[in-house]
């Protein structure tokens, strides 16, 4: 059957309502029989998509680092790399491998709910579902701190030539994505006792409107980077107040250099404020191929 070269939709998706993540590890030794249903993932997402056609369904299912050697020994995404070792941070910066993850959003959480039941169901007896994450839209997408997440409002051609691979840059995984996700606990009560503009001075933007001020020379505003295409949104949760960073590049090295500019060091010794606010739980890296290279998969002979 001939497929279309197409990215995955979850790539650069517009914001929604809901969120919810799954990560896998992948619980058996017959590689092929993984390839197999990893490739069929694509066909029953889009089922999903036709039937809830008005929620704005996507879907990202991405390959962690280790598990790409596995499934496809011989050709691997230009790049591709595992979580790098930010030792010398003085924050905290812990890293949960996974072999999958599913990442679905939509503007209903029974879409969401329907979708995973569905993939999980494709993946029976061959991974094992380790943690989710259900998440969700603050006000008027806001993040538990208050302040407007992407207040530049990126349109649809702009998220898609910061997140897709090109084909001049690498043919073989052209419309694919690298995926870093990061699940941090949010000290909002501390954050909260600061005056607004200390609020404002720490996150670099006007925090009714989204403004981005130009007199914050250190803030988290100023480690943003320009091939980085990056949500967040609030976890489910009363108990641990909680937000999952989902950020999608065409380059592996833009999500380093950013994660790098916000962790370590620059040269008068600061890294981004905002994080002395968070607590990071999580972080892990994938790689989101295009839907006809999740079909190629199933081609792969050992």
């Amino acid at each position: 059957m001939n497929r279309l070269q197409r990215p995955q939709t979850g790539i650069f998706a517009e914001p929604s309502l809901h969120g919810l993540f799954l990560f896998f590890h992948i619980d058996t030794d017959e590689v092929s029989r993984a390839r197999q249903a990893l490739a069929a993932l694509p066909d029953c997402y889009h089922h999903w998509q036709d039937y809830f056609s008005e929620a704005q369904l996507s879907v990202a299912i991405g390959i962690g680092d280790a598990y790409w050697d596995v499934v496809s020994p011989s050709n691997r995404p230009d790049g591709l790399r595992g979580v790098p070792d930010f030792s010398r941070s003085d924050h905290p910066f812990p890293t949960t491998p996974f072999d999958v993850v599913i990442v679905i959003c939509s503007d209903r959480m029974d879409a969401n709910h329907a979708t995973a039941q569905a993939l999980m169901a494709e993946l029976a007896g061959v991974a094992v579902l380790a943690e989710e994450r259900h998440t969700y839209r603050h006000l008027d997408g806001r993040d538990r701190f208050g302040f407007k997440v992407n207040p530049q409002q990126i349109h649809a051609a702009q998220r898609r030539e910061r997140a897709l691979v090109r084909t001049e840059d690498d043919p073989e995984f052209a419309d694919g994505s690298f995926l870093w996700i990061q699940q941090s606990l949010t000290e909002i009560d501390r954050f909260k006792r600061l005056t607004t503009a200390e609020q404002e001075r720490i996150v670099g933007y006007d925090r009714l409107h989204g403004r981005k001020l130009q007199t914050a020379k250190n803030s988290a505003a100023s480690r943003e980077h320009g091939d980085v295409w990056c949500q967040r949104m609030p976890t489910a949760t009363v108990r641990k107040p909680a937000e999952m960073l989902f950020a999608f590049s065409r380059k592996m090295g833009s999500l380093q250099d950013w994660m790098a500019s916000r962790f370590l060091p620059d040269a008068d010794g600061a890294t981004d404020p905002l994080l002395d606010y968070l607590q990071v739980e999580h972080n892990s890296l994938y790689f989101v191929p295009s839907e006809h290279g999740l079909f190629r998969l199933a081609e792969i002979e050992d």
